[in-house]
Parts: structure tokens; C-alpha cells; sequence
């Protein structure tokens, strides 16, 4: 029996993930898609993040994937914002921009009312 080692990506390989994305979703092999997901999540980072959610978007990988990523540029926004790929992503991919400001948008408010409910709840334990 050969053994077997689990292969260890490098986001140096992300252009053959992106390939290997495109022929899976081409020839509709979801098993080798869902590989190419937890590889994708593996190698994230800020330096690569923005073509990892464009490549999310083109292919329609799914929801849960789309939200993990879209967390990790939240909690990262800063450092990605400096990056010389922010100015295209932000011209060639305008939705995806939108959504992620959106988004934004709606946690900010969402912890804004938590934030007012818990002033409520103490203020009113108070008296």
C-alpha cells in the first residue's frame, strides 16, 4: 500500500486552483469543487483575497464560502484597502464592492441596535 500525504498549497499555486476551479465547474465535478473550496480557504490572505472573491463570484461557489471570505476582507478591510489590486477590483468589480459595503453596513447597524438593547436593558435594571 502506498501511502498518502495530504498536498499543502501555497498561494503561489492559486493561478492552478483557479484552473483547476474553471475545469471542475466546466465538467460539473463537485467533489473536485468542494476541494478547490477548502484550498481556497486555506490559502487566503490579504494578498490574494481579492482574486479568491472574484473567483467565488464567477464560478457561484456558494454562499457559505462567499460570506467566509467576505469576513476575512472585513476584518482585514485595512490592510486591503493598501494593496495595489484594491483601485482595479474596485473599477472591474463593482457589485462585488457593493455587496461588501452593504454588508458592512448592515453588521454596523445590526451592532449599533444590539449596542442601544443592552443600554436599554441595564438602564432599566438600574432603578
Amino acid at each position: 500500500h502506498a501511502k498518502t500525504r495530504p498536498v499543502r498549497f501555497t498561494s503561489v499555486d492559486l493561478e492552478l486552483i483557479i484552473g483547476v476551479v474553471h475545469l471542475s465547474s466546466k465538467y460539473q465535478v463537485w467533489l473536485l469543487i468542494d476541494s478547490c473550496k477548502d484550498v481556497l480557504m486555506d490559502i487566503l490572505n490579504v494578498d490574494n483575497v481579492l482574486k479568491i472573491m472574484v473567483v467565488i463570484d464567477k464560478y457561484e461557489l456558494g454562499h457559505t464560502i462567499s460570506e467566509m471570505v467576505s469576513n476575512f476582507m472585513k476584518e482585514n478591510i485595512a490592510m486591503i484597502v493598501d494593496k495595489e489590486d484594491w483601485s482595479e477590483f474596485l473599477g472591474e468589480y463593482p457589485a462585488l464592492v457593493k455587496d461588501l459595503v452593504l454588508d458592512m453596513k448592515k453588521e454596523m447597524i445590526d451592532t449599533n441596535d444590539a449596542l442601544k438593547n443592552a443600554r436599554n436593558n441595564v438602564c432599566a435594571t438600574c432603578f
